[in-house]
């Protein structure tokens, strides 16, 4: 932690990738993401102020962390500031950060506490999400979809994201009528939530 806090250049990016090595086993993960470490809030800090390697590979190990279901609370709290981070991220970069960034925020989402913050306006992650099904393929479509699913079962989330204003509907449709595989399947899915809310109806139909 005090190195990736502290140093630059060759030093900075062997303790990064030495933290994902440990980071891959599942029984160091709840400690490598406890508050009192500090290791998360020293990983953001590098996410926020590096756009290469060691960017990348900081939000490799968020990544892994925030599949432990102990550390998504934390990881999703507004105070730790890594959500805002992972929108930057995703709005911006391409490529592996822009993955590791999505597979971050899908971990993120199962923990019920956080998708009300994830589908806020405030936070801004619904309108990156658009950009990136409506642009991208591959594991990074398919991510961002199952993220939306989850986003959508939360009821509070589901009138912002049916909105025509969002774009989100029409993103998903787009997204149907060009994919007959899983990617077209994720997209019906968060359509259908979507579906449930009356503000939606005369939209959607």
């Amino acid at each position: 932690v005090a190195v990736i806090s502290s140093d630059r250049g060759h030093a900075l990016l062997t303790a990064l990738g030495l933290l994902i090595n440990l980071s891959v086993t599942e029984d160091n993960r709840a400690y490598m993401g406890s508050k009192d470490l500090g290791l998360v809030f020293a990983l953001v800090e590098v996410v926020l102020s590096n756009r290469g390697e060691a960017g990348v590979s900081a939000l490799g190990t968020l990544w892994n962390l925030s599949a432990v279901s102990e550390n998504g609370v934390y990881m999703g709290s507004k105070d730790l500031g890594l959500l805002p981070a992972l929108v930057a991220v995703i709005s911006s970069d391409r490529g592996g950060a822009r993955v590791n960034a999505l597979g971050t925020l899908m971990n993120l989402s199962v923990t019920e506490e956080n998708r009300a913050y994830m589908g806020s306006k405030d936070l801004g992650l619904l309108p990156a999400l658009v950009a990136v099904i409506s642009s991208d393929r591959g594991h990074a479509l398919l991510t961002a979809l199952g993220l939306l699913i989850n986003l959508s079962v939360t009821e509070d989330n589901r009138a912002y994201m049916g909105s025509k204003d969002l774009g989100l509907v029409f993103a998903l449709v787009e997204v149907v009528l060009s994919n007959r595989g899983e990617a077209g399947v994720s997209a019906l899915g968060t359509l259908w939530n979507l579906s449930a809310v009356s503000e939606n109806g005369v939209y959607m139909g």
